[in-house]
């Protein structure tokens, strides 16, 4: 019983830190690109 919840825990854990990182390389690439775009247009 503690091995199976301990293992859901570890799952859970993993997943949202997925999805966090995933979410946060996004943001970052948008943020670069959106500033390669101002940079073009300011020279």
């Amino acid at each position: 019983m503690k091995a199976s919840t301990m293992g859901e825990t570890v799952a859970n854990r993993g997943g949202q830190a997925l999805h966090r990182g995933c979410s946060n390389f996004r943001d970052n690439r948008y943020n670069h690109n959106s500033y390669l775009e101002e940079a073009d247009m300011s020279s």
